[in-house]
Order: structure tokens, then sequence, then C-alpha cells
């Protein structure tokens, strides 16, 4: 059946049946006898005058004889045709001859064909839009199938948030044909305006990094859970400013900005508090509630943060001044104070799915706060709007009664700069007899703690011919730091104007606003350049300054360090802070690339989730953690010349520097120590610069 092709292959069959039909009617019509005027004689009634010759008109067109005139064979034109037409003469004579077709009846049959022609082509036409829908519908049911147990938390909580904003943004779900262990929830996505696709149809911008991403062009991409959830809620600000969604933002749009290496608070959000529904949580005797759980109840005890304090303490003054003591602190109605932000979104889908495997009604006395809280959000109306697009149902057993506690966690915010965070005894202090014995321990283990030469100095960057806007004085940078910051970039962009190959990919992690990447973008405009950067206000000021160079070899990520995955053959970074310099050297080298770095802050230099310190193995022999990281303080001591702490501050920079050297050594590297030129235009001036081994040779 024609309905069951496709749209293409309908319409082509319809229109070939259209043309054959023409064509068979045309071809009739050539092939049909026209008489002109010649009367055949021996078909005529034998009484006929009429001669042969004799111009005629048809007054009666041929139609059937009657049943009587063929059983009476009283025209004998009907005994033989059964058709019969009258013809007067020019004489005046009228006389019946027979014919062998019927032109009413011809006529009649085309119209009928022509109607059952065109009748069919509109039911075919039905047919297929109802097919069509018919396979929608089978679509959207093998998909909600395939999505039942296969949403992971991430997914869920960006649902819930486009949801909550009342979004029209593109959302692409892909399909992960790996088999994964972590929890996966069921949702309603019959709301949403979505595309299905694989993994393989993922555009080459967004499968660079890790999902949940939002890609704003085929130039432009952000990932990372908060990044993505705030880019979306600013998009509906660009058409309506005025949107309920504005207050997500908080406090000068400033919520969860800050990345979850820098924020312990963004880091609970976008990190631990989703962790804890990645695993199984499975209901057992001995009732210890998650971790998480317990950190947002002590949260929630603490005094708010108001930016604003004093303002709101004078107006709680002066509307009620028999009430001057406790009752002028603000409440905490909500994660952030008195108002919601996309905090308590994230941190509300999380805690009502955890409560699909914990009966909340036995725990209610033991997080009082948060339950006191998350009845609190359940009173908001766009909350209780979005909630219909989870169909997760309770795993627990009502039946029986289960004793939970609380881990034993701190009792402090989640934020970084409380008070109560401040430990004197847990923190390193770089007393020298610390520091003499860390140093003394490298000397005698003879680590070769020295510079190498410089790599790639005879490459020319000729400042004269690159535009303006290219260089660091078309990035707004004070006087004072602008020709040191000219200095710091031709040092870096010797080395890999030397590794870079035409086609190849670099990247430039940490890179505000853009000031390494778009002078190597316009030295190399047959390589491909991307700036990595997780602030999004340093990202628009590199992307203005890539629009008015016209630079199309750029190509912008607004994310961590943690979730860029893409390909690259090179890796630069300019006094990445602490441990982002490392996560720089590792990401270079689970990418077999070569890598040129300046690194920087090394006193904030600490173990997280993918860096261990000390980093490579001969210094891990000598060295502990603790003896590491003081010289990790010490080496941010390296002031002015005259100041006595600067050469004990560069020798520890060395140390630290070297270990990171070995440590790429160690994974098949050679690297290059040394300094930037001059090296005064920085005192944290110290060069990177490796490859692997088995490229270079």
């Amino acid at each position: 059946m024609i309905e069951s092709c496709s749209k293409k292959r309908m319409l082509l069959g319809i229109t070939l049946l259209g043309g054959l039909t023409i064509l068979v009617l045309i071809v009739e019509s050539h092939w049909t006898d026209t008489t002109g005027g010649k009367v055949f004689v021996e078909n005529v009634e034998s009484n006929s005058t009429c001669l042969s010759g004799e111009d005629f008109k048809i007054i009666s067109e041929c139609h059937p004889c009657s049943a009587f005139e063929i059983a009476s064979q009283s025209i004998g034109v009907c005994t033989k045709a059964r058709y019969k037409e009258i013809i007067e003469c020019k004489s005046g004579e009228k006389i019946t001859r027979s014919c062998d077709r019927v032109a009413w009846l011809e006529e009649r049959t085309f119209w009928k064909f022509e109607s059952i022609t065109f009748v069919g082509a509109i039911l075919s036409c039905i047919a297929v839009f109802w097919r069509e829908n018919i396979l929608r519908q089978r679509v959207i049911r093998k998909v909600a199938r395939q999505l039942r147990g296969s949403v992971p938390i991430e997914t869920l909580v960006t649902l819930f948030t486009i949801k909550y904003c009342n979004s029209d943004v593109q959302i692409r779900l892909v399909r992960d044909a790996n088999v994964s262990a972590e929890n996966s929830f069921v949702v309603d996505i019959s709301t949403f305006q979505y595309k299905f696709i694989e993994y393989s149809e993922v555009s080459e911008i967004a499968s660079c990094c890790e999902l949940p991403n939002l890609e704003e062009n085929d130039k432009s991409c952000i990932a990372g859970l908060c990044a993505t959830l705030r880019q979306i809620i600013r998009n509906m600000l660009f058409t309506d400013p005025d949107h309920y969604s504005r207050s997500l933002l908080g406090f000068k749009e400033s919520c969860l900005l800050a990345c979850s290496e820098a924020s312990i608070w963004t880091r609970f959000c976008e990190v631990d508090i989703v962790s804890t529904l990645k695993s199984t949580f499975e209901q057992n005797q001995d009732g210890i509630l998650p971790m998480s759980l317990a950190r947002f109840e002590k949260h929630m005890s603490q005094p708010v943060r108001l930016h604003n304090i004093y303002k709101y303490t004078m107006s709680k003054k002066f509307t009620n001044n028999a009430q001057q003591d406790k009752s002028t602190l603000p409440e905490h109605t909500f994660a952030e104070g008195l108002t919601l932000t996309l905090a308590d979104i994230i941190i509300f889908i999380c805690i009502h799915t955890l409560f699909t495997f914990i009966d909340r009604k036995q725990i209610r006395d033991i997080i009082p706060l948060t339950m006191k809280w998350y009845e609190n959000m359940l009173t908001d109306d766009h909350i209780l709007r979005s909630l219909d697009i989870l169909r997760i149902e309770n795993s627990y057993n009502k039946e029986v009664m289960v004793n939970y506690s609380l881990p034993h966690t701190e009792n402090q915010s989640l934020y970084k700069s409380d008070p109560k965070r401040y430990k004197p005894r847990s923190r390193i202090y770089t007393r020298q007899d610390d520091i003499d014995y860390s140093l003394g321990k490298i000397k005698d283990h003879e680590v070769p703690v020295k510079l190498d030469d410089l790599f790639g100095q005879e490459k020319i960057v000729d400042w004269s011919a690159i535009p303006h806007e290219a260089t660091p004085a078309g990035g707004d940078l004070p006087n004072t730091r602008l020709q040191r910051k000219f200095q710091q970039l031709e040092s870096l962009c010797k080395p890999v104007l030397k590794l870079a190959k035409d086609g190849d990919t670099i990247v430039d992690f940490c890179s505000g606003g853009g000031h390494l990447g778009i002078l190597l973008a316009y030295l190399l405009p047959k390589c491909n350049i991307i700036l990595l950067e997780n602030k999004a206000e340093s990202m628009k000021k590199a992307k203005d300054r890539v629009v008015k160079l016209s630079l199309n070899n750029v190509i912008f990520y607004q994310s961590n360090l943690d979730y860029f995955k893409g390909h690259f053959d090179i890796g630069t970074c300019l006094h990445a802070c602490g441990v982002a310099t490392d996560l720089v050297l590792q990401q270079c080298i689970d990418k077999n690339a070569a890598f040129v770095c300046c690194p920087c802050c090394y006193g904030s230099v600490q173990d997280c989730h993918r860096i261990v310190y000390p980093r490579s193995q001969v210094v891990k022999d000598i060295l502990d953690n603790r003896s590491y990281l003081v010289l990790g303080h010490s080496a941010d001591q390296t002031h002015d010349v005259e100041n006595v702490k600067t050469k004990q501050g560069y020798e520890c920079m060395m140390v630290i520097d070297t270990d990171r050297k070995m440590q790429a050594e160690e994974n098949g590297y050679q690297v290059y120590l040394n300094k930037l030129t001059p090296e005064t235009c920085s005192p944290k001036n110290h060069l990177l610069v490796g490859w692997p081994s088995r490229l270079r040779n």
C-alpha cells in the first residue's frame, strides 16, 4: 500500500501515477478515430439516400439501443453494434447509423475514474498522517520505556529545573549504550519538546564535555550541572527580564557562580548531594542516613548569610521596637537565606528523590530543620507543578521500623567563609623547622632539582604585526600589568609555536579573558584553539575580542577542567592556581598531549578527588603529604629580592615543579623546566614544557 511508504516515496508514487494517467489519455486521444464527416455506408440504414461523401452533423450522440429495438430488429444497425447515433445529412435527411463507443458513457467513466483517484489520494494522505501519528506515539512510548530506569540524577535535576522555569530550551536526550551501576529514575517527558538521539549523533562540540551541557552554538558550549542550569535561567531572562525565575540566581545573580573546586557550597550542590543519589540506598537496620543529609541539617542550623543583613535588622528594629534581641535575626527559610534560589531547587529534587528510599515520617525528628525547609518548598506553586514529571515510586517498606541516625559531622555551614571552619591545629604553617626538614630530605636523596635549557626561544613573536585586540592591550589590562603580561605571553607562545603543527587542537586551560588563547589563534590560523574557562564574565570578554578579530578557529567552553574530555594535541595554562596546574598536566598526560604550563599559587595545592600529592613516585617515597604541603606554602613566599624568605621560596618552588616534571617523565614524557623571560615578569616564573617522547622521536 502506498500509505505504508514514506512521505517522499508516497509523493513520488502519486506523481508517477498522475503522469501515467495523463500519458494514457494523450495516447488514447491520438489513437481514437476521428471520422471527420465520412459516413460508413455499411453501418447505416439500408433505406438511406444520404451520399457517403455528403457532409453531416450528429444530432443524437452514440447511445445504447433499447432491448425492444434489438429484439424486434426494427432498426437494422442495432442488430450488430447495439449502439446507435442519429445524424442529419446536408440534404436534411436523418439517418441512424451504428457506433462502437458511447461518448457520454466514456465521459462518465472518465470522471468516475478521476473521482476515485482523487478520493484514493485523499484517503492515502489521511492514512499516511494517521500512520505517522501512530508511529510517533510508538516512538514516545519506546523512549519512555528506554528512559524508565535510565535517567541519571543529573538529568532529573536538569529536567525539573527546565520545568520549573517553563523554559523552551531544545532538549536532546542521549541514550547511553553502556550499562551503568548508578541509580536511575523514571520521568514523564511528554510535556517537553525533545529529540531522542544516539550518543554517536551528539554534536562534536557537545561530545567534548560531560553531560548535561548546553550547546549555545557550534562555537560555544557550557558544561557542568550548575553552570548549565544557570544559563537556562539566564536564557529565560533574555526574553523576559522580569521572569519569576530571576530570583533563582540569588544576590547579584551569584548563586552557585563559583566553581566546585573553589566553593564548598557549589561542590555540595553539584557533586556531594547529587552523588548521594547515584548509588543504591538500601534500607538497613543500622539506619545511618547519608552524610550529605547530615551536613545540610547542620547548615540549616547556622545563622543566615545575608548581604544586606544590616538593612534587614534595622527594618525589624523599627517595625517592632518591643522585640530587639534574637527576633531581629533573620529566619533560615531557604538554603541560602530568605529567598528560594537555584541551590534550593537542586537540593530539593535530590532530597525529594531520597525520600523514595527513606520513610520521611520516621526521620522527621532527626532532621527537623530539613523537614521544615522541605515542607516549605512544597508550598511553592512552581515546585508542585514541576513535580508532575516525576514517576518515582517509594521503594521502602512502610511496615519496617528503622532506627535512623545521622552520621557525625562538624557543626558548621557549607560556606567556605564560615568562621567555624578556622581550625588552627589543622592548618599548615610555614614553620622554619618543618621547611628545613622537608628540604633536607630532598637534598639527602639527591633529587635532581635544577633548571633546564630554554625551549623554543628561537621563535619570534613580532608584536608590531599583531592586531591590537590580539595583544594584552586589547584585554583591558591596567598599565601597571601590561608590559609584564606581554613578556609572560611571549614566553609561553614560543614553545607552543615550536610544538604546534597545522591542524593541531590547542586548549588554553583557565583561559580567563583569553589573552594566551587569542594570541595563539591569531599566530596559528591553521590550528584549532579552545578557550576553557569557568567564569562567564571572563568568557564573554574573550568572545567579544574574538568577534572583533573575526577569528574562526576559536571554540569556547565555559566549564571546569574536570568536565572537558575532548581530544587535543597541546595544553597550555598561564598561572593556573594551585591544584589547577596539576589537573591540566594530568589532562595532558591522559590525552597523550604536549603541555606548556606556568604554575601559580603553590600554597593552594591540596589533595582533591583526582589529584594526590606528592605527584611523582620519587618524591612520594621521600616526603609524606604534610611535609610536601609545607614546601608548597613556603613556595608562595617569593617576595622582593631583599626579603630573606624569597630565596627559600624559589627553592621550594623548584622542588614542587621538579616533582611535577618527574611525574610527567614517569609517564613517558620529555620535560623541560625553565623560567619565563625575563624572570622579573612574574614572581611565579617557572615554565614546564613537555611532550610524549614517542611523538617527537
